[in-house]
């Protein structure tokens, strides 16, 4: 829905058919957004939790295993078409996220294994 009203606005602004081509490219990566809500609030859940270091960690690998190898590919493959480099964002988001969410399930099972004791 957030989809198409953003084009429909669009096609009301400009009744160029180029501009229109290229925002509907631009509002498809937007579900990157959506997972970046979730990779901030377990940053900062790990930051709270002092594990500062997992954070480094994880941004670093998500920038040079993923975000920087996909965006490279994709330039070879997808003609520099900027919609195929920027894919490269939400694959080393999603990876942030993974890695964050081992790091909270950890984390909750020595919580409970201290209560336990």
């Amino acid at each position: 829905m957030y989809k198409n009203c953003s084009v429909r606005v669009t096609e009301l602004m400009y009744r160029c058919r180029d501009k229109i081509v290229l925002i509907r490219e631009f509002f498809n990566e937007s579900i990157d957004c959506l997972f970046t809500c979730f990779l901030f609030c377990f940053i900062g859940f790990c930051n709270g939790i002092e594990k500062t270091r997992f954070v480094m960690i994880q941004g670093i690998c998500g920038a040079f295993l993923v975000r920087i190898p996909i965006a490279f590919l994709m330039q070879q493959i997808g003609q520099g078409s900027l919609f195929k480099i920027g894919l490269a964002t939400p694959c080393s988001t999603v990876l942030q996220i993974v890695m964050c969410f081992a790091v909270y399930v950890r984390f909750k099972r020595n919580i409970n294994a201290a209560e336990k004791a």
